[in-house]
């Protein structure tokens, strides 16, 4: 059978198992996928997605829309009421179309990107284990400006078997990726004392050394447009804060391409 046709009219939001996928510390969708999803946890046209992330163009939002319909991880859904009351529906399986303008629903859209408490844990999944640069020992670099929350993440990661090294500020940061060997993962937090931290993921996607280095943002910052723009840099993952620590190592370990590790659920959450 062949697949659907997707149209950039098309209305869709996240199912349940949308949502899931970005709360399980572990996913193998693309990073154009993972950009679509976590923008259409809320009900959307394909083609307001282009307009508020222009750099996910046309093709790779029919594309990754095409990949998560199929997967049922995203469904035909309406936009909300045009007189702003509340919709409540999961919108996985209504179908139809809105009446409202899409100049509005842009608007609103934007709006929602910048709200706060959007909490994920997003971890792509190496498809086969990642080598460390030193045989038999992972490297984990841990940017993070708050003292205690640096302690606990190093303590943590330490039990977990990872060597690990920190930094808090900008010239912490260009002395630790001058080390030999470079890290095997950077955990970078966002909001940094004297450098933003779309920067140093920038930096650190386009180096031709520390290009290939998988990076989790470990971050307070849990708007949806800072999630979305994180993995546009080439992050590997996102992690919101307050952190589950076993999270934050499922994430860690899923971006390495290491099995994951079968627990209790409801462990505590750290850092804010």
């Amino acid at each position: 059978m062949a697949e659907k046709e997707i149209n950039l009219d098309d209305v869709f939001c996240a199912t349940k198992a949308g949502v899931m996928e970005i709360s399980k510390a572990s996913t193998k969708l693309l990073s154009d996928e993972l950009q679509v999803l976590v923008l259409l946890s809320r009900p959307l046209r394909l083609r307001d997605v282009v307009s508020l992330f222009p750099r996910l163009t046309d093709p790779k939002v029919q594309s990754a829309a095409r990949a998560l319909l199929r997967d049922r991880l995203i469904g035909p859904s309406v936009l909300p009421p045009e007189d702003g009351s509340l919709d409540f529906s999961p919108g996985s399986d209504a179908i139809g179309h809105a009446s409202m303008s899409m100049g509005l629903e842009v608007q609103k859209a934007r709006a929602d990107l910048f709200q706060r408490g959007y909490y994920v844990t997003i971890a792509r999944r190496a498809a086969t284990q990642v080598a460390p640069r030193v045989e038999g020992s992972y490297t984990i670099l841990l940017i993070e400006d708050d003292p205690s929350l640096l302690k606990l993440f190093q303590s943590y990661l330490r039990m977990q078997g990872f060597g690990t090294r920190t930094a808090a500020n900008r010239a912490e940061i260009e002395r630790e990726l001058a080390v030999q060997p470079v890290p095997d993962l950077v955990l970078l937090d966002l909001n940094l004392p004297d450098i933003g931290g779309f920067d140093v993921l920038h930096q650190l996607s386009a180096h031709a050394e520390l290009g290939s280095t998988p990076v989790v943002v470990a971050s307070a910052d849990t708007t949806k447009e800072s999630i979305v723009r994180a993995l546009a840099l080439g992050a590997d993952g996102y992690v919101t804060k307050p952190v589950e620590l076993d999270s934050l190592t499922d994430a860690v370990r899923a971006v390495l391409g290491f099995p994951p590790i079968e627990r209790i659920a409801n462990a505590p959450k750290i850092g804010r």
